[in-house]
């Protein structure tokens, strides 16, 4: 939801990002060290596999029962760290990483030119890398009770989100990369979902819908697909309402914690 306007806003995100991401805003927000800490190796691979699999709805109606905030967290990364690129992809990585050094007026300039730069990314990328800043903006107003900072929170997903293979050789480029994803996070509020015509999200869920019955009919040959393969389809076909910040699906539990405060 836009605080500003008001307006619902809609976008295809991968279902392993929306399961996850639902999970941890409603029961993680008092999770310490989430997100650094790993989930138990056998669950996470159980949910891979869930995940990964076409006759459970690639992971659509999974039920959380057994499995903590600490698994999902791990799996959530884990796709992010396998997607064939990340979320900013290697085109636009020098645009994103040179803006951050860039000199202007006012903070809000930067913001706006971030968010021009923004729209410049494919659709999917758009929304994935809107609703993970969403997120993590959520987890920044947990600090307290997640030990978790916006700068932590930056250092472990900017290898999912903006990075280049060349950063393996140079750590300071890397540490670069992780100003931009703090700066991101800090300003996240004030980025703009993309407006999708009613003819837009009628074609893409058409789309996806289609590609779902695909995947579903050649179900024998997608299960001899490696791993890596799999990790880079968009997950079966659902609409997200993408919260505005502070996030709706954490706002029962955000306000029961001020209360506590």
């Amino acid at each position: 939801m836009d605080d500003r306007t008001g307006k619902q806003c809609f976008g295809a995100i991968p279902t392993v990002i929306a399961k996850c991401g639902s999970f941890l805003k409603d029961e993680g927000l008092s999770s310490k060290g989430i997100f650094r800490l790993c989930g138990n190796v056998k669950r996470v691979g159980l949910l891979q596999t869930i995940f990964d699999t076409p006759d459970d709805d690639y992971g659509a109606k999974l039920d959380w029962r057994g499995y903590t905030t600490y698994d999902a967290a791990s799996i959530l990364r884990r796709f992010l760290i396998y997607l064939p690129e990340p979320v900013i992809t290697h085109e636009y990585y020098k645009l994103f990483r040179d803006m951050i050094d860039n000199s202007f007026e006012t903070e809000q300039a930067k913001v706006n030119a971030y968010q021009k730069l923004i729209e410049r990314l494919p659709l999917p990328n758009q929304f994935l890398l809107l609703y993970l800043l969403d997120l993590l903006g959520v987890y920044a107003m947990h600090t307290e009770t997640t030990l978790m900072d916006i700068s932590s929170l930056a250092i472990i997903f900017t290898p999912g989100i903006l990075c280049h293979p060349d950063d393996k050789m140079n750590p300071t480029s890397y540490k670069d990369s992780q100003k931009v994803i703090q700066f991101l996070i800090e300003h996240q509020s004030q980025f703009l979902m993309p407006e999708l015509s009613d003819n837009q999200q009628q074609q893409q869920e058409q789309q996806k819908e289609e590609e779902y019955l695909l995947c579903k009919q050649n179900n024998h040959v997608i299960e001899k697909e490696d791993q890596r393969r799999r990790r880079e389809r968009i997950d079966s076909p659902q609409v997200v309402h993408v919260n505005r910040y502070p996030s709706q699906g954490a706002n029962n539990h955000h306000n029961k914690w001020l209360q506590n405060k």
